[in-house]
């Protein structure tokens, strides 16, 4: 019942619909119970003046049980998507686990569950895969049920990962993110003069802490050759 433009009276009327999701063909249901029997949360963090957008704290690891038989720790995940209402989530297991059903070398420990724009996500995976990127995250749709309440339909998908079916890298490599949440991040960042000040570089790979490590230091001084690069190129072309 509401009032409209005129605040005239309407009444609707809603017809709740009810569905067997195991019934539905292809499509999984995660059946996931924590261990306190409460969702995992988050809390807002206070960005620096200066800084984008919004991101999350406190989104703690909660224990749990998935599908009555397998042991996984899931949190909230995301930055501004982790401030919305229905939150996204991160699944992390004791055992690798093939959860897309593509066979054992596929499974890992670590997955997603993402909770918004579900068309813009599937569909920019499917044009990375179309354009010919060495590897986009594979996914599939699920609905979830946590704590045996029904959150709707969220995309499964593999985490950005060092994996030989996922990031194939050797041990020695390094995984880096462009990063507009950096100074929210644990661990050590650094930044490009050809970048805005607000976007810093995090290390997914290895887990780097000091910024004395030389592996950092190596991989700044191959960011800075490769701006000298840059510039040059831009200097001749001005020229």
């Amino acid at each position: 019942r509401y009032n409209d433009s005129k605040q005239n009276r309407v009444i609707e009327s809603r017809q709740r619909m009810i569905v067997d999701f195991e019934k539905v063909t292809d499509l999984m249901t995660l059946h996931i119970n924590t261990q306190d029997g409460q969702d995992p949360t988050c809390e807002k963090a206070q960005k620096p003046e200066g800084m984008k957008g919004g991101t999350i704290i406190n989104n703690n690891y909660k224990k749990a049980i998935m599908n009555d038989n397998i042991s996984v720790k899931i949190k909230v995940r995301g930055n501004s998507s982790g401030l919305q209402r229905k939150k996204p989530y991160k699944l992390a297991f004791k055992e690798k686990v093939d959860l897309l059903e593509l066979g054992e070398e596929y499974a890992d420990r670590e997955w997603y569950l993402i909770a918004q724009s579900h068309l813009k996500t599937y569909f920019g995976l499917q044009m990375g895969k179309i354009v010919g990127m060495e590897w986009e995250p594979r996914m599939r749709f699920v609905n979830l049920v946590l704590n045996g309440d029904w959150k709707g339909l969220y995309i499964l998908c593999e985490a950005i990962s060092r994996h030989p079916k996922r990031i194939p890298m050797k041990k020695k490599g390094f995984l880096i993110e462009s990063d507009a949440y950096f100074w929210n991040k644990k661990g050590v960042f650094f930044g490009s003069p050809l970048l805005d000040n607000t976007i810093k570089f995090t290390f997914k790979y290895p887990k780097i802490t000091s910024k004395f490590d030389p592996r950092s230091l190596a991989i700044q001084k191959q960011i800075r050759v490769i701006d000298d690069a840059i510039k040059t190129n831009l200097h001749n072309l001005v020229v």
